[in-house]
């Protein structure tokens, strides 16, 4: 790395009201949430500050999280809140402090790296790359079929004691999916169980016979243009049945008299229009989650592959400033389903 003006280290006790207030700045983070954001001893492990003297002037962080990539889960960093004060904007410091995280999450053996971007173009440049769409389906609720009794019932969740249930259920929906991820209690605990926040999520299940069959994570919110009526924004419904879908779709139509719309969070392959009346509704796919190689020889050597492949290929990987070890020629060979990843000369027979 070059040298810096700034003193770059982890986030501390002592420097994380700092970072909460650039975090509010940047993201109108409300005082609510500072009590459960960064709280931790191993969330401060996994940020980084560039500081100026003793002022805090961009900070980030990471999730360690394990994600699941073709049935198996790979350990990922989920990069998060990467914010810097106005004045020391244009001065490479997001840049700088990613090229030393990845340092770090080599270290650890996380060889993935997810993010959500706010400027998609700062981060391809980075290395990362757009890998997951969602689709948003807003809607009147009074569109949505009068779906027959099929023994279902939806019961609000009051405790965080059932996070384990609404883990297993998310993580059962995301077997055919790359990209799920692991989330432990505290993560479950701050997200969606935050009782005490104004700007708290509401958590239901769905059970049949008393056993979980998904489960809708949502949050109302009032229209300023239609002060009598609400918004509700369904930010992840996870089913594991047909019904329990339905379940879901009837538990949404239930809100028509006091809801104007349902803004719904789903997977792209995700079929609804048999679930509407009048299926004529606003769809948009949203860009979501990057996704970058922090160690793409690891990354290579996790991924499993079909049981029959054999043979041998060789990788060019173009240089990158802020991961330098990927930069050069590697050689895979495939046999029972996975891969050894050595490094290479450059020539001939690379794809």
């Amino acid at each position: 790395m070059t040298d810096t003006p700034f003193d770059i280290r982890p986030l501390d006790r002592t420097t994380r009201g700092q970072y909460l207030d650039l975090c509010s700045y940047c993201f109108g983070m409300p005082d609510s949430a500072r009590d459960r954001y960064v709280t931790e001893d191993y969330e401060l492990a996994n940020s980084l500050g560039a500081f100026d003297g003793e002022r805090l002037a961009c900070g980030m962080w990471y999730f360690a999280f394990d994600r699941r990539v073709r049935r198996q889960f790979i350990p990922m960093a989920g990069v998060a809140a990467v914010a810097t004060w106005p004045e020391y904007r244009n001065r490479d410091l997001v840049r700088l402090l990613l090229a030393r995280s990845q340092e770090k999450m080599r270290a650890e053996g996380r060889p993935l790296s997810v993010l959500a971007p706010f400027k998609h173009s700062l981060y391809y440049d980075l290395g990362w790359a757009p890998t997951f769409d969602v689709s948003v389906l807003t809607f009147e609720p009074h569109k949505i079929k009068a779906f027959k009794d099929e023994g279902y019932t939806v019961r609000q969740i009051q405790s965080p004691d059932e996070w384990e249930t609404f883990e297993a259920l998310n993580s059962r929906f995301g077997e055919r999916y790359n990209g799920p991820v692991c989330r432990d209690r505290l993560y479950w605990m701050r997200r969606y169980f935050a009782w005490d926040s104004p700007d708290r999520r509401n958590a239901h299940l769905v059970l049949k016979g008393g056993e979980p069959r998904g489960f809708l994570v949502s949050r109302l919110s009032k229209l300023s243009e239609v002060p009598a009526k609400l918004e509700l924004r369904a930010m992840q419904a996870v089913w594991l049945d047909p019904g329990a879908q339905r379940a879901i779709f009837a538990f949404l139509r239930s809100h028509r008299d006091h809801v104007k719309h349902v803004a719904l969070f789903l997977p792209p392959d995700v079929r609804w229009v048999h679930l509407f009346d009048d299926p004529m509704i606003e769809t948009r796919v949203k860009a979501k989650m990057m996704t970058k190689l922090v160690d793409a020889p690891a990354a290579l050597a996790r991924l499993a592959y079909v049981s029959d492949l054999e043979g041998q290929v060789r990788l060019e990987l173009a240089a990158d400033p802020t991961a330098p070890w990927n930069g050069g020629t590697w050689s895979l060979s495939f046999t029972g389903g996975r891969a050894t990843v050595t490094e290479s000369k450059p020539g001939l027979g690379a794809v």
